[in-house]
């Protein structure tokens, strides 16, 4: 299944899993989800773009936007693009994150437009001589050793590739660091992009995107590559992204949505076009959501 998109890209899934009214799944008693998109039709460039956050009803293939996110840093308000965005169930905060800036609301993000006060966190690839930025982050909260820890894109400078992005692994006390790595950063030669923390058998793995249009999996923390994830069929896409989410199927299994997009398809000056949506045909016995909501509170 394909919906067509204007010029926008997936960023990543909302993943809620201590809010129990908006937790992801296409099970019985969960028919929808929200996602969030760096959104390009609103302009020819980086200042149009727009975090939207939508909700999908799978059993209708229905997806439409709920609410928009702006970043603002005292009177200065900007679009924030590639974010990762996660609820709290601690003290009911909306964190923001988006390449080196965090920020916190309480307010619902989900619905209508949202301004967030953002901060830079200090991280480990801030050496602007070897790096221009890091992308695509994402978050969650290790309760077993009671710190965060993200996964990121690393835009390598000088690179030797055509796209030169590595994943690398990070852990902080605090969102705003600073953040150190716990494993070295991946060659730039398998173009990682689209990090993303998911679970199986209530282990942590890290997705992202390939200089093809596998998805690759590694392991929490080590960054050893387990393998790809087999799409059947492929559809043509590159450097895409990783977003991968537990699915309660109702029936005590637990299956995998895949979320990804094409790239390069000729959609004027942006590479952007189609959203796709692949189920596992393997399922897990249990439900996801139960092994992980002890150690997992974001």
């Amino acid at each position: 299944m394909a919906v067509t998109t204007l010029k926008g890209h997936v960023s990543r899934a909302l993943e809620f899993y201590n809010k129990p009214d908006i937790y992801i799944g296409i099970g019985k008693t969960t028919p929808k989800f929200y996602l969030s998109m760096s959104c390009r039709g609103f302009g020819e460039g980086y200042g149009q773009s727009v975090a939207g956050i939508f909700e999908f009803e799978p059993t209708t293939q229905t997806l439409k936007m709920t609410g928009q996110l702006f970043a603002k840093n005292g009177d200065l308000i900007r679009p924030c693009v590639g974010i990762s965005l996660t609820f709290d169930s601690r003290n009911s905060n909306w964190n923001l994150l988006y390449s080196d800036r965090f920020g916190v609301t309480t307010r619902d993000v989900r619905f209508g437009t949202t301004y967030i006060e953002v901060d830079k966190f200090a991280h480990a690839f801030s050496d602007t001589s070897l790096y221009n930025s890091i992308e695509d982050l994402d978050i969650y909260f290790d309760a077993k050793l009671n710190r965060y820890r993200m996964c990121v894109s690393i835009n390598v400078k000088n690179g030797n590739y055509a796209y030169p992005y590595a994943i690398a692994q990070l852990e902080s006390e605090d969102l705003m660091g600073p953040w150190v790595t716990t494993a070295g950063r991946t060659s730039e030669s398998l173009g990682g992009t689209g990090t993303s923390y998911v679970f199986c058998g209530g282990v942590p793995f890290v997705t992202t995107g390939t200089v093809d249009d596998t998805i690759g999996v590694y392991t929490y923390n080590t960054n050893l590559s387990t393998g790809s994830l087999k799409l059947s069929p492929t559809y043509g896409g590159f450097r895409t992204w990783g977003c991968v989410m537990p699915i309660d199927n109702g029936d005590n299994t637990t299956s995998y949505m895949l979320m990804t997009f094409d790239r390069n398809r000729g959609y004027g000056s942006f590479s952007y076009g189609n959203l796709y949506f692949y189920i596992s045909k393997e399922v897990n016995t249990g439900i996801e959501h139960d092994r992980i909501k002890h150690t997992w509170l974001l």
